[in-house]
């Protein structure tokens, strides 16, 4: 899972290089319920920042 935050493109571009879907930063936290997994371990968060 690769996350990115871009202004120009540059990190999207280098990103996509990277992994088919990245996940745009900003667009992930405005999500409601938040979830990841790497391996074994995982990451929860049940709101979202205003």
């Amino acid at each position: 899972m690769v996350f990115y935050f871009t202004g120009t493109g540059n990190s999207l571009y280098v990103a996509k290089q990277l992994e088919a879907n990245p996940e745009s930063i900003p667009q992930v936290l405005r999500r409601e319920k938040l979830e990841f997994a790497a391996g074994q371990q995982s990451w929860q968060r049940s709101s979202a920042i205003p």
